[in-house]
């Protein structure tokens, strides 16, 4: 095994640690004779967290894909305008919740109950959807498309060809909407709706019983393990490095072409939303902003702490599996299951492991949430990392590697500088994810140290306000300019390789 590949090894086993210690703690503890088995109510309360996940995951589905298809036959199809949609990707999921309740107050519907739930969260989760059935489609063979183009005509390759191609992902990327929806509780605590996630949560802080949290969440987990079973095959797919040559565009028929429109045109809703429905608070961001320069600090700082924690195992693990570390379906799905993890229970065996041991006072520093977060976010970064890498030219990865004078230059010199690119964006979305999280932070926090996004979710539960509604949309603009700041510089560096060749 060369030197490299051990250093990709390790990194793994470093990633498998962090991200099963914590659950794996607390399933240790589970005393014999302790039962999983719902009540009714807790059983009422699945269903409606089953419910939602799975209207959700379908309606993004169907839009990501039309919105795919749209961007693929349109004029910005080969630019790297074309993923404007991940603009607010990172943006809270309690900000579509404000911008819906604005909207709401405005033309007088009733901002409580599951569609308006189902609503937020297609807007919320739109971006996977879309983003994943975009990469399936560009990743679709040539030969395949065109030899289908001389046979038949555009209608027949779309149904016949084409969408039977990108299911697989386009399910997929369903299924992580799904398990994204299902361990969320944030979204539908603000609209009223009891969910199963809302209820671990609730029985931790009135009882305060790990363990028997860790129980109540085991049905939760298993719903999304089954879902991740499906997921496996279609990301491993995604993941491959596209063809030099993209297919030729496949309008498929006006039916298609109208769908296409439609899922386009929900996708810029999806960008302008918050922006256009929190604009009457603009004025209120200045005073926002002074009054949570504190908060914002500390998550700006635990953001920093997560993204530099994660990115090393992420980035070496994403390397393990792309260098031929495993093709097998099982290591492959034990490095994804920790997607199915809640991220109030990470947070709980994280807590309950750290507090029984020497470096206790760990917890009340701001490295306890931002540990916690890196631990929740390995997987997503690891998927981007992975994704990112496949595109890289591993013939002058290996060319380097022969003619470096030693290990350090190759390193500095040839590997960094190709791999800085993925790891930027990495490093952004962990910063930009932490920021956004709710539901590990609530249990890591400690004290005297609030992020942003507790306070402004504390303060939705009391109703909107032009203060609360500016703290979101600074939050909004935050995340647009980290977004764009970070396509800029992804965009410059292309462009520079490219005239190198």
């Amino acid at each position: 095994m060369t030197q490299n590949r051990k250093s990709f090894l390790y990194g793994t086993i470093v990633y498998f640690i962090m991200c099963f210690a914590p659950v794996s703690y607390l399933a240790s503890k589970i005393q014999a004779g302790e039962s999983a088995l719902l009540s009714s109510r807790r059983l009422e309360l699945m269903g409606n967290t089953l419910l939602i996940g799975i209207l959700t995951a379908v309606l993004c589905m169907l839009i990501g894909m039309a919105a795919a298809q749209g961007i693929r036959c349109s004029r910005i199809a080969d630019k790297i305008c074309r993923w404007f949609f991940l603009l607010f990707a990172a943006v809270p999921p309690y900000i579509y919740s404000l911008s819906y309740m604005t909207v709401a107050r405005i033309w007088r519907w009733n901002p409580v109950g599951m569609f308006p739930c189902i609503v937020v969260e297609v807007l919320a989760y739109l971006p996977v959807c879309t983003g994943i059935s975009l990469l399936a489609l560009e990743r679709l063979p040539r030969e395949n498309i065109e030899l289908g183009l001389l046979m038949n005509e555009e209608k027949k390759v779309f149904w016949d060809i084409i969408l039977p191609s990108v299911f697989p992902q386009t399910l997929a990327s369903g299924g992580l909407v799904f398990i994204l929806s299902i361990t969320d509780f944030s979204i539908p605590s603000l609209f009223q709706v009891n969910v199963y996630s809302m209820e671990i949560f609730s029985d931790y802080s009135a009882a305060g019983q790990i363990y028997h949290s860790f129980l109540l969440s085991l049905p939760l987990m298993a719903a999304a393990a089954v879902i991740m079973l499906v997921c496996v095959n279609p990301m491993k797919r995604i993941l491959m490095p596209a063809p030099s040559e993209r297919a030729p565009k496949v309008k498929g028929g006006t039916g298609v072409r109208i769908f296409s429109v439609i899922g386009l045109l929900t996708s810029i809703l999806q960008v302008l939303f918050p922006l256009v429905a929190l604009s009457p608070y603009l004025p209120s961001v200045w005073e926002a902003i002074c009054l949570s320069g504190e908060e914002l600090a500390v998550s700006c700082v635990i953001g920093i702490l997560a993204g530099m924690m994660a990115i090393v195992p992420s980035s070496l693990t994403a390397e393990f599996l792309l260098s031929g570390g495993s093709q097998k379906k099982g290591i492959w799905y034990l490095l994804l299951f920790p997607i199915a993890l809640p991220g109030s229970i990470t947070g709980l065996g994280l807590l309950e492991i750290v507090n029984k041991s020497p470096i206790h006072r760990l917890g009340r520093t701001v490295w306890m949430p931002a540990l916690g977060l890196a631990i929740h976010y390995l997987p997503y970064l690891m998927l981007l990392l992975a994704g990112a890498f496949a595109k890289m030219d591993r013939k002058k990865m290996e060319m380097g590697e022969i003619l470096a004078s030693c290990k350090v230059s190759y390193f500095f010199r040839v590997r960094l500088p190709m791999l800085s690119s993925g790891l930027t964006a990495a490093f952004a979305v962990a910063f930009m994810l932490s920021i956004a999280d709710v539901g590990t932070v609530l249990m890591l926090m400690p004290a005297g140290k609030e992020p942003l996004s507790v306070k402004i979710y504390n303060y939705l539960h009391y109703g909107s306000s032009e203060l609360v509604a500016g703290f979101c949309y600074f939050q909004v603009l935050l995340c647009m300019a980290v977004m764009i700041i970070t396509g800029l510089f992804l965009s410059a560096r292309k462009g520079r390789r490219q005239r190198r060749l």
